[in-house]
């Protein structure tokens, strides 16, 4: 019986420090403090981004991580934010055991922010990935296709008119 509520215990104490994340998806995400912003966020803004040196421009593209941005930024309201957090604290929706051998290339990007700390979120859907940035360089990177409808359904509520996203099945 002690065995049990020790386990328990231990068990409760992981989730009050994760906010309901696994350690897995803690660490996929850069660990507890970035954790912590894209569950709390003061802060949510969206891109449409896009690889380098797809989109012409007459000016040097804006840039988040690397990628060009071609829309945004878009206010992301709290309740989407947490939506996407949520599908995201679950451990289930990613393939820990493979890795895919496509090329990453995102078509968004949503930076979330708290306390000065900015932590990007960027979205393939052609291979359906997801990259997490911190300060420009990439900390995490997963396979996310289990949850692919629901984080779609995000996406459309954030770029409601974005034919693209509105036409990925």
């Amino acid at each position: 019986m002690r065995r049990i509520l020790a386990c328990i215990g231990a068990s409760l104490a992981l989730v009050a420090c994760t906010g309901g994340g696994s350690s897995r998806v803690v660490a996929l995400y850069g660990g507890e403090a970035n954790w912590a912003v894209i569950e709390s966020p003061e802060r949510t803004t969206a891109y449409r981004v896009m690889p380098p040196g797809r989109v012409k421009y007459i000016r040097a593209p804006d840039v988040i991580d690397g990628f060009e941005i071609t829309e945004g930024p878009i206010p992301v309201d709290a309740a989407t934010a947490g939506d996407l957090a949520s599908i995201l604290a679950d451990a289930s929706i990613y393939d820990w055991e493979r890795a895919k051998g496509c090329e990453f290339e995102p078509g968004v990007a949503i930076r979330l922010v708290k306390a000065g700390l900015e932590v990007d979120l960027l979205f393939c859907f052609v291979c359906d990935e997801i990259a997490t940035f911190q300060g420009g360089k990439r900390v995490g990177i997963e396979d996310f296709d289990a949850a692919r409808p629901r984080i779609l359904a995000v996406m459309r509520r954030i770029f409601p008119k974005d034919e693209a996203i509105r036409g990925l099945k």
